[in-house]
This record gives structure tokens, sequence and C-alpha cells, in this order.
């Protein structure tokens, strides 16, 4: 049921309510399975979103916080999605041990370094994102930046 939970459904609501229900079932079965505290805050989403962010940010939000599970060891982890003019700003940090690089680094850096969330790059790019990662000894930022409006996802 969890695997089949984290697949595209054929019907995707494409609402904010939606998005938010799925973000919190994503939330609950890592601290359950995880047993680790995730916090998830939502400030601003808009009314109606593209079907395929409402299918896509989940498993994005679910892959930025189980690498950071399995690779930083955080005492505990937040999720904040902020909704912006036609964007979609979802920043995921820890307080573990960060990436075995440091600094800050956007898409393309990453890319070219050949490091970074590989996976969570694959699910942003195709819906026009970015993904940008902040990495200290005591943790690390990963914010996934998407488009919402025209021209958008």
């Amino acid at each position: 049921l969890f695997i089949a939970g984290l697949q595209p459904t054929s019907r995707p609501d494409s609402t904010a309510g939606s998005l938010v229900a799925r973000l919190e079932e994503v939330r609950e079965r890592i601290v359950l399975e995880w047993k680790m505290p995730v916090i998830l805050r939502i400030a601003s989403c808009p009314a109606t979103l593209p079907a395929a962010l409402t299918q896509g940010l989940p498993l994005m939000v679910h892959d930025a916080i189980v690498n950071a599970l399995k690779h930083g060891q955080p005492s505990r982890v937040s999720v904040d999605v902020q909704g912006e003019e036609n964007r979609l700003r979802v920043v995921v940090s820890d307080d573990g041990r960060g990436f075995p690089f440091r600094g800050r680094y956007d898409d393309a850096e990453l890319a070219e370094m050949g490091a970074g969330p590989i996976s969570l790059r694959a699910r942003v790019a195709p819906l026009g994102g970015q993904v940008t990662v902040e990495s200290t000894t005591s943790g690390s930022r990963v914010e996934i930046d998407l488009p919402v409006g025209q021209g958008g996802a």
C-alpha cells in the first residue's frame, strides 16, 4: 500500500486541498516508518494547481525527506511550502550532517558537479522547476522551485 500510494493516480485532483492532503499523508507515512519527527508547514498554495504538480510534488517531498533520513542522519526534518506569484516553492531542511559537499549550489551547478539529489532533480526538471541545495556540517536545505501558471507545469 505504501508503494502504491507513491504512484501517480490516474485521475488527479488538481486542487490545493488535495495537494495539502497528499503532503500530509506522505508526512504521516514517513513519521510511522522512520520514527522521526517531520514538520509540515504550508503558508499558502494556489487554489488550483496543474495536475502534474499535485501528482509530482508529494513524490518529490518524499524523495527529499527520505534522502535526508538515509544520508544525513538528522534528528528532525521540516517541509515548508510557499505559494508565490506563479510559483510554488518547497524547502526541505534538516539538522543532519549535510551532503558530502559544502556550500550553496543551484541546479546547473549540481548537474555540472554530478552531485546532489539526482533522482529529485530528475523529478523536478520535467515540470520546469529548479533544485537548489545548501549543505553545511549542521544540516542541509533543499529548495524546489516550480512554475504554477501559464507556461509552467
